[in-house]
């Protein structure tokens, strides 16, 4: 029985506070909400981000389901990290190690945003029958920089991460810089429209806010791994009901490679939201949470 470490609410939900160990030790922070005894739901974030990155899901479906999200290691809650394993097969081990934890021997819906596509692909793979379902939105399944720009920016943007990981001074001085510019970052990723004017202003704050927050080292080192991993040939293998999405104004993950993943997946049905972003479940879009949340308490 994992104890509860502590409860808050936030916008009139009620959230539980856990920590689960991961493999190698490494404490996995989780926040869960809803009813202990309904469908259990597992939220997979962005990179860096925590909780309130999926709060408008969670208020949406804890009426009728357990709803849990983590944050990812080395970040967050789930600190210190405790070995140096930062690949995506590695997030995906703690979403397994969390859902022994929390939900043993019961069948889980997944939810991937981003970063969460790939770990939940690769936790799949690892052990697919844990899952009834999953919905993947807003997140390529890998290589995400290949699909964004192209293969020679992709190499470009690995050796500059690459390099900068090298200076141990440079994670530092990076995130002291931006923490004390917040603002000026959050408007800048309005402005090249990382997030669209529609998403909700206290949730993206937040968002910037917890990514700021974290050793920059670890997330770089993260992201190196997001960059280098591929899980487009498991695809095929999901043999589930998918829902996938893509948004229209989303160019860090374009359509293109949403459409894509519906077509590789062998029970998939693919929603493309006009004008959404990376950001898109944080926005305002007719129908979106709504359908995505049928599809997930099915």
């Amino acid at each position: 029985m994992i104890p509860v470490l502590d409860t808050f609410t936030f916008r009139g939900l009620r959230y539980e506070s856990l920590s689960v160990p991961a493999s190698d030790g490494t404490p996995l922070h989780v926040e869960r909400a809803g009813r202990p005894d309904g469908p259990v739901i597992l939220l997979a974030n962005g990179i860096g981000v925590r909780w309130y990155g999926f709060a408008p899901v969670f208020e949406l479906l804890a009426p009728e389901a357990c709803v849990i999200s983590w944050d990812y290691r080395g970040m967050g809650g789930s600190t210190p990290l405790s070995s140096d394993r930062l690949e995506i097969p590695d997030e995906a081990a703690d979403a397994l190690a969390v859902l022994d934890a929390l939900a043993p021997g019961r069948p889980v819906a997944g939810l991937g945003w981003s970063m969460g596509v790939p770990v939940l692909v690769e936790a799949h793979r690892r052990d697919p029958d844990r899952f009834s379902r999953m919905a993947l939105v807003f997140g390529a399944p890998g290589l995400p920089f290949v699909h964004a720009f192209s293969p020679a920016v992709d190499r470009l943007i690995r050796g500059v991460l690459g390099t900068a990981l090298s200076q141990p001074a440079a994670p530092l001085l990076l995130r002291a810089a931006l923490s004390r510019i917040e603002p000026a970052v959050r408007e800048f990723l309005y402005t090249i429209r990382f997030a669209g004017r529609r998403t909700d202003p206290e949730l993206f704050r937040m968002c910037v806010e917890g990514v700021l927050a974290n050793q920059l080292e670890i997330y770089g080192r993260t992201l190196l791994g997001l960059c280098l991993h591929d899980g487009w040939d498991h695809l095929p293998d999901m043999r589930l009901p998918a829902w996938v999405a893509g948004g229209t104004a989303d160019w860090v993950t374009p359509v293109a490679a949403m459409e894509r993943t519906a077509a590789l997946l062998p029970d998939a049905t693919y929603h493309e939201i006009p004008e959404a972003s990376h950001f898109g479940l944080l926005e305002d879009h007719p129908g979106l949470l709504d359908n995505l949340a049928g599809f997930l308490l099915h």
